[in-house]
């Protein structure tokens, strides 16, 4: 029993490693790939280890598969670690190279991609981009030849999609202060295009447009429409990307085509600057849809008649986001 029990002790032991790190090790260079969270993700880690695997042989290495440690030793001069978190088709890598003989990494970076058609490219550029600093040190421990790290143009930043993102939303505007008197409860209509602004996908630029229609009480039951047509640009960071959640904040600015009409009155039409603020989680429905809750803060600002007066309400609304 005893010996049967020892045997169970040393085979849990020895499948722990598996559990959170798959390990590729070469001549030169040890690739681990391995989740952040723990959550590993089979195809995402077959398209890494394939890339990283490509851009290093370009490099000069000798790739020679699969190799074990000999005699406790690392089978590689150097270790290159890859650790990875997607959430929806955002994926947030860490890359690290190591000296095997010393204890601190050689180089480390972390990017934020997306999975799009570009995403081996992004992947090769990094990886270019951190190797060539291993050929370096190599150099002074062995005598074989090196060949010659690839010109600053092979190197290039991760390919940055233009467009990150459409959306478009149903929600409310609540008058607050002295609007609320006068205006009733009211709908809008929005419609945004999110440009990537930085490598981390983090920071976006949106152009949108939305329309607010409201009903305005008047002296002696007289009623009118209110029509504001909203055309603006602003930006957005992530502020946590966790899993299929995230949480953003927001803020823009423009103009508004203000439009009043109705019976017994003079039509109105007027261009008054605005101005929001706006917090939202979102939950990615699929890997490139997501749903958005929305609160935003919105003013307008009237400078017609012979004072200025300030438009100000709560807009709490509902997002369909979609990557592309």
């Amino acid at each position: 029993m005893q010996v049967f029990a020892a045997f169970m002790v040393c085979t849990l032991l020895s499948s722990l490693g598996p559990l959170y790190a798959q390990t590729y090790s070469d001549d030169r260079i040890r690739i681990i790939i391995a989740p952040v969270s723990g959550i590993v993700e089979p195809d995402l880690e077959a398209v890494l280890l394939g890339t990283v695997r490509l851009a290093i042989a370009q490099q000069g290495f000798t790739l020679s598969g699969m190799d074990g440690d000999v005699q406790g030793q690392p089978s590689g001069d150097f270790e290159f670690d890859v650790r990875y978190a997607l959430s929806g088709n955002h994926v947030s890598l860490s890359f690290s190279l190591w000296d095997t003989r010393q204890p601190a990494p050689l180089a480390t970076n972390s990017y934020e991609l997306v999975l799009d058609p570009q995403f081996d490219q992004s992947v090769s550029a990094i990886v270019l981009s951190i190797v060539p600093s291993a050929e370096t040190v190599m150099a002074t421990r062995t005598a074989a030849a090196i060949p010659p790290a690839l010109s600053a143009g092979a190197a290039a930043p991760p390919v940055r999609r233009a467009v990150r993102d459409v959306k478009a939303g149903l929600g409310a505007f609540l008058p607050m202060g002295r609007a609320g008197s006068y205006f009733d409860f009211a709908f809008r209509f929005g419609a945004a295009i999110g440009f990537s602004l930085g490598d981390d996908d983090r920071w976006s630029a949106d152009l949108g447009a939305m329309a607010i229609t409201f009903t305005v009480d008047g002296a002696s039951s007289i009623q009118a429409r209110m029509v504001f047509g909203l055309l603006g640009g602003g930006l957005e960071y992530r502020l946590v990307s966790a899993g299929a959640f995230f949480v953003s904040c927001a803020a823009s600015a423009g103009a508004s085509l203000t439009s009043m009409y109705g019976t017994g009155i003079d039509q109105y039409i007027g261009i008054m600057p605005f101005g929001s603020a706006e917090l939202s989680a979102g939950l990615y429905l699929s890997s490139v849809m997501a749903i958005q809750f929305v609160g935003s803060s919105l003013a307008m600002v009237d400078f017609g008649g012979d004072s200025t007066a300030a438009i100000w309400g709560l807009s709490p609304s509902l997002a369909l986001r979609m990557e592309l």
